[in-house]
């Protein structure tokens, strides 16, 4: 149970240093790479922006859905280990897709 306190403080540090900077865009791959990679990034984007607004239940989709489409993504994991975290959700933080 202790790793599943490391991913979550992991994550809170991420969004709160980086300024949920595992979410921006400069982080994206660029346009053309390779479509799943687009896919997963506009989706990480879009995430932030829910976040940013307080719509966690749709960051949480989106952040699945990158988690579906690349499943070697660990920002979407992470971040969505976060808004877990942030909704007291602690069980769910520590689940796979």
């Amino acid at each position: 149970m202790l790793w599943v306190l490391a991913v979550v403080v992991v994550a809170i540090l991420i969004f709160a240093i980086k300024g949920s900077g595992s979410l921006n865009e400069k982080n994206s791959p660029r346009p053309g790479t390779n479509r799943e990679e687009d896919g997963s990034a506009k989706l990480l984007k879009r995430a932030k922006t829910h976040y940013d607004a307080g719509r966690r239940p749709e960051a949480i989709a989106d952040l699945t859905r990158a988690i579906e489409i690349d499943p070697q993504c660990a920002e979407a994991y992470i971040s969505r280990a976060g808004v877990y975290h942030g909704m007291q959700r602690y069980p769910r933080s520590s689940r796979g897709p």
